[in-house]
């Protein structure tokens, strides 16, 4: 769908002649053979060499050795660019040499047939083989292809039959001079050969450096002409009868797979590919004229993109493709009197407006194709304008549905886009004035509406000039830059002002030459303008694949863009298509802007060619020519939301069926308009399979967190709605059963479903119930009921809905779906029948029963069983202690019996302090007793004690036993609390506290009773083993922490060390596994499927067991010393309160010894903690838990496995038990 447009033209007048025969030039040195005499040109500088030359070869500058080079047939020469000329002898005469595409070796063919492949030194002015071969006797090997016969007798399709029917044709040959023609594959491991023998032209395929591979069939009326395409099979050749002129496209195994018919008066001068091989020219007579066409191909259809015509007066000597770095395609062309360089780009030629219409060219047609609702592919289309002559421009007016073509003679006819086109106009832009030069007009712009602008070419300048549509009248345009190089033109319609580039200035200006520069840039190949907040924003794609916005570079690698509606988008080399809103665009924040751009991966090389009209879709063509229509997600969202807010739901649900949205879509866009608008919603669907469609796809979380979660920024407000499924389908369910309920029966069973609450199944069932009901007034209800019954069935097993109506205890809905559900009556009848003559109690107990819902069925058993051993029976056995305790009259036998035997139970699993609760309340305080003593609730049990009415001695020998039984389970504060306030054994409480470090308590003890001075030896005795274990203990902490702090240290600097040698010596781009801890990596074995499950979660183990290991070089090495070092500090900082109290009871003992001793450990525990709270950021800097960058992302790359817990220091380091009068300064 692309078209071949003049980019640039860069003309110099040369020193050529009409005798010139051969041109070869590199910079300002050019070098001619004129009457066979070698000149050589420097500018002013010229000179001609003595002797004269015949040349047969390509005349050609090296590119390597940047030395002339061409062959005579007897010799080769080459001539240095200092004007050197040197003479290899070759032994024998030869026909034909072309070097390999690297110039490092050449083939030779001589007259006998042998054909060799030679290295040349230059410097020795030798030439050595490397291959030989024939190209008579040689022949290819021969394969055999069993079972399919000759290649006569195959099936050759509706070609094979034409060629059976066609009339013979006779070779028609134009000058040949029977020499070969060799043509190189552009890899260099293949070469072809056209030869002369027996009275006609073949070709063979060689393979470096001369093994004779394919060789062709008869080709009637083959030419000596041959090239090969550079990138790929195909091999271009002409044949020429005396009724056809073609270009036949043949693959590397001499089979033709392509042709291009020519006229059959023309005469095929040469063939040349492109250097990208995405263009064959051919070089043609036809009469006087000469003429170069350009040809491109897509879906195997070969297009004529470019003709250039040549005058006699200026003909054409010599022509070829240069080597370009970009997308630009640069041919080369020397004429009598100058040399002008062509540079072309691809251009897509489409309308603007609503009604898109995309024009390609072909020859002297423009095949139109509509784009307003997709594009048809090529090379079909929609209607065809064809002209007299080959088209070169094809121009779109930027408003009305005209059309401007620009043909190869420089006739302009306007044409209207009606059905079918119809001329308007017809001009000749040169006021019927002779022209010398090929496309004398290019870079065409509609300017007004019977304007046209244009870049005009003549022999010695180069103007803009504007062409009247009407009668081709020129009006000079006059500004200050320079018409010859401009690379860029477009008209800014709306206010008659043009953008055009000249030297890389982007600038406006109008025809009263008020210039505006707006950026300087490399090349542009693409401009689009967008006005967005009152600022001319301008999008620009270069040569080279950038892309930029106003002067800023953006992008790199960019393909193609367009500016569809208000958003741009563009394809990248990386397979991305790329969408931004231009409306969020501002001048000072582009980054930002193209921060929130999305991205959707597509074909490898495709091109945007257009938007279609009002609609979210974009048509890309891919590099082998298919068109592909691809949805744009962002452009749908926006598109959705801006109908949801014209209340346009009908074209809402078609363009989320369409696109395959999600439906919740229309939920999280905005959550209270859709509840609001829920009436809107239901009457624009036209059938209930829509509204199914849309509930089975409600999704709970709010899709621009998960599937559109690239697409949030199109929310102004991102909602979270809990329940938002029921809170949708409730809305959806009330609002369908006051309108034509049984219309919408389906969907509101479906709602109640989508729920997936416990009473989802018995809600659908009510609405069959309903039914059900009105059977009374209208028996054919029947019918809509089983329906509705049948889509219950669909979406739940059949035994659920059985036993779901039964716990609705409506018996005629339970035989209905019993009925439905083709249940052997034997099951349900005689059990419902029986039903039938129950009380209504009795009835729901059965059920409850029947379903196994026990803890149901017990309720209604209390309110009708006659027998408490019955009652409580059933309750034993089927455990529903709970229930049973909680609905029996409290104060009744059965009451206490259920209380007893939930008590039992509870003991029975452990739950003591339950069971005493439950018994207490039954008044059973002797075992409420034992049950508290076991769940050691001291509190409880006293209180029990209390309620017994024991005799003083019972109760103190009861406490004595609590109390014992407290100590041996380590409760000593409440064993030393019984004997201090119960017992009143108040020293034996007190040796308690001493012996188990409760020196705080002891003390207050043994004030209380008055006995401080007797206890006081056994405290200061106490306190000082105590703290001689602290003592200890703070040792070891102390030389734990400071090994691990240097530990941490050092894997620290080791990562750093090694990422120095990683960037010392690794070559760039390689993602190496130095720069972890470990060298090396676990192995997982993966076992069958049974044992996954426990494979994966040895696996996790093992992992978990790694990140706590604290061997050195493990792989997790620094985080566990992370976790130990939080555990650690967490202690230590734990030791200061106990050390507070034992500090204050030595200043009490006023023991000056046991003061120094404890002032000693009071030091060192609080500078030791002040030590710990320096090394905190050494541990946990500060940014650990921020996105980290660069070296600390790689020192710092195992945090992320470490629990959040320990990612910081841990919290509230109090230092404040310290006491001040203790602190050493």
């Amino acid at each position: 769908m692309k078209n071949l447009e003049v980019f640039q033209v860069k003309r110099c007048k040369s020193n050529s002649s009409a005798d010139i025969t051969h041109v070869a030039s590199e910079g300002n040195i050019t070098f001619t053979l004129s009457n066979s005499h070698l000149h050589f040109y420097n500018g002013e500088d010229h000179h001609c060499f003595a002797n004269t030359y015949e040349c047969i070869t390509k005349f050609e500058i090296l590119k390597i050795e940047r030395v002339l080079w061409f062959g005579t047939g007897k010799e080769f020469i080459w001539v240095d660019l200092s004007k050197n000329l040197h003479v290899i002898q070759v032994e024998s005469e030869f026909t034909a040499a072309e070097w390999n595409p690297t110039q490092d070796a050449i083939t030779i063919t001589h007259p006998n047939g042998e054909i060799g492949l030679y290295i040349v030194n230059l410097q020795e002015l030798l030439i050595s083989p490397i291959g030989l071969s024939h190209l008579i006797d040689a022949k290819p090997s021969v394969v055999l292809n069993v079972g399919w016969g000759s290649e006569e007798t195959q099936f050759r399709g509706t070609a094979g039959k034409r060629g059976k029917l066609s009339e013979e044709v006779l070779p028609a040959n134009f000058n040949d001079d029977f020499r070969p023609r060799i043509s190189w594959r552009g890899n260099g491991d293949m070469y072809a050969v056209n030869y002369w023998h027996n009275s006609q032209r073949q070709f063979k395929v060689f393979k470096y450096p001369c093994e004779l591979l394919y060789e062709s069939a008869s080709i009637v009326g083959l030419q000596p002409i041959i090239a090969w395409k550079p990138e790929g099979n195909l091999i271009a050749c002409v044949t020429c009868t005396t009724t056809t002129r073609e270009v036949s496209l043949f693959e590397k195994n001499c089979l033709i797979k392509n042709k291009i018919e020519l006229s059959d008066q023309v005469e095929i001068i040469d063939l040349k590919w492109s250097a990208c091989g995405q263009i064959l020219s051919i070089y043609q007579s036809l009469g006087n004229e000469t003429f170069l066409d350009l040809y491109t191909i897509k879906n195997y259809v070969w297009y004529l993109k470019q003709r250039l015509n040549f005058a006699t007066t200026n003909s054409l000597i010599s022509y070829h493709f240069k080597d370009s770095l970009s997308t630009v395609i640069i041919l080369q062309v020397v004429t009598v009197r100058e040399t002008v360089e062509y540079s072309f780009k691809y251009v897509v030629s489409k309308s603007a407006g609503g009604r898109k219409t995309c024009g390609v060219i072909n020859g002297n047609s423009l095949l139109l194709t509509q784009c307003e609702k997709g594009m048809a592919p090529p090379p079909m289309f929609d209607e065809k304008i064809v002209v007299d002559n080959p088209i070169n421009f094809v121009q779109f007016h930027p408003e009305l549905q005209r059309v401007a073509i620009v043909d190869s003679k420089n006739y302009i006819q306007i044409f209207s886009l009606t059905s079918p086109p119809s001329p308007i106009e017809t001009c000749r832009a040169l006021n019927k004035a002779q022209y010398d030069v090929p496309l004398s007009y290019h870079h065409i712009i509609w300017y007004s509406e019977s304007h046209l602008l244009c870049l005009k070419e003549t022999m010695d300048s180069t103007s803009k000039v504007l062409v009247k549509v009407s009668d081709g009248a020129l009006v000079p345009w006059n500004d200050s830059l320079e018409a010859a190089n401009v690379t860029y033109l477009n008209s800014i319609y709306t206010d008659s002002r043009v953008v055009q580039q000249s030297d890389g200035f982007l600038s406006i200006s109008d025809q009263d030459n008020q210039l505006e520069v707006l950026a300087q840039i490399p090349t542009v190949l693409q401009l689009s303008s967008f006005k967005s907040q009152n600022a001319l924003f301008l999008f620009s794609l270069t040569q080279t694949q950038e892309f930029y916005i106003n002067e800023v570079r953006v992008l790199i690698g960019v393909l193609s863009f367009i500016i569809h509606d208000y958003y741009l988008l563009l394809t990248t080399t990386e397979n991305t298509l790329i969408c931004v809103r231009l409306n969020d665009l501002r001048k000072s924040e582009i980054s930002k802007s193209l921060a929130r751009a999305t991205y959707r991966s597509m074909e490898q090389g495709g091109h945007l060619l257009l938007g279609v009209p009002n609609s979210s879709s974009v048509i890309l063509q891919m590099p082998r020519g298919n068109i592909e229509t691809c949805t744009v997600r962002a452009i749908s969202i926006d598109r959705l939301e801006s109908l949801l807010e014209k209340q346009a739901w009908n074209e809402a649900l078609d363009l989320v069926r369409l696109e395959r949205l999600n439906p919740t879509i229309l939920v999280d866009l905005n959550f209270n308009r859709f509840i609001s608008n829920i009436d809107k919603f239901v009457e624009s669907i036209r059938t209930p399979a829509v509204i199914n469609d849309f509930l089975i796809g409600l999704q709970e979380e709010n899709v621009f967190d998960t599937v559109f979660q690239d697409y949030a920024f199109a929310v102004s407000r991102k909602e979270h709605v809990k329940e938002k499924i029921v809170k949708v389908c409730t809305a959806l369910i009330d609002y369908m059963e006051n309108g034509d309920y049984t219309h919408y029966l389906h969907c509101i069973i479906i709602a109640c479903f989508m729920k997936n609450l416990e009473s989802s199944n018995f809600e659908a069932l009510t609405h069959v119930r309903n039914l059900l009901y009105s059977m009374k007034e209208n028996p054919a209800l029947i019918k809509v009921a089983e329906s509705a019954f049948q889509a219950i069935n669909v979406l739940k097993p059949q035994s659920d809905m059985y036993h779901n109506a039964l716990a609705m205890y409506d018996l005629d809905l339970a035989l209905f779906v019993a009925r439905n559900l083709q249940m052997d009556p034997k099951e349900y009848e005689p059990f419902i029948s029986r039903l039938k003559t129950m009380g209504e109690v009795q009835r729901r107990f059965e059920i409850n029963d029947f379903l196994k819902n026990y803890a149901t069925a017990v309720k209604y058993l209390i309110r009708c069983s006659e027998s408490d051993e019955y009652t409580l029976n059933y309750v034993n056995k089927h455990e529903v202690f709970n229930v049973a305790y909680n609905y029996t009259k409290h104060g009744s036998g059965l009451h206490k019996e259920v209380a007893i035997l939930f008590a039992e139970h509870l003991r029975r699993q452990k739950l003591h302090e339950e069971s005493a609760f439950v018994l207490a309340s039954v008044q059973c305080y002797e075992e409420a007793f034992s049950d508290y003593k076991q769940a050691l609730i001291i509190p409880n049990a006293i209180l029990m004690l209390q309620h017994m009415k024991l005799s003083p001695e019972e109760r103190h020998l009861q406490l004595l036993n609590l109390a014992q039984t407290c100590v041996a389970s380590g409760k000593i504060l409440e064993a030393a609390h019984i004997f201090e306030t119960q017992l009143s054994q108040h020293h034996k409480a007190i040796d308690l506290y001493i012996a188990h470090s409760y020196f705080a308590e002891a003390q207050r003890c043994a004030i209380k009773f008055n006995c401080f001075n007797e206890y006081k030896h056994s405290l200061f005795e106490g306190s000082l083993v105590y703290c001689e274990e602290l003592n200890l203990k703070l040792t070891t902490l102390k030389e734990t922490f400071a090994k691990y702090v240097n530990r941490l240290s050092a894997i620290k600097l080791g990562k750093v060390q090694k990422m120095t040698v990683a960037g010392d010596h690794l070559p760039s781009g390689i993602n190496d596994d130095i720069l972890s801890i470990a060298d090396s990596l676990s192995t997982i074995s993966v076992n069958t499927s049974s044992s996954r499950a426990s494979t994966a979660s040895r696996r996790r183990r093992k992992e978990e067991r790694k990140k706590q290991d604290l061997r050195e070089g493990g792989v997790y090495e620094d985080i566990a010393l992370m976790r130990a070092l939080y555990e650690l500090i967490v202690e230590v900082f734990s030791m200061g309160p106990m050390v507070r109290q034992i500090c204050l009871i030595a200043v009490d003992i006023n023991t000056s010894g046991a003061v120094k001793f404890i002032s000693a450990l009071h030091n060192a525990l609080f500078e030791f903690q002040l030590h710990i709270k320096k090394c905190l950021t050494e541990i946990w800097p500060p940014h650990l838990n921020s996105d980290l960058e660069g070296q600390d992302s790689r020192i710092y790359e195992n945090v992320k496995q470490l629990d959040v817990k320990y990612r910081e220091p841990p919290p509230n380091l109090d230092t404040s038990w310290k006491i001040s009068i203790m602190v050493s300064s």
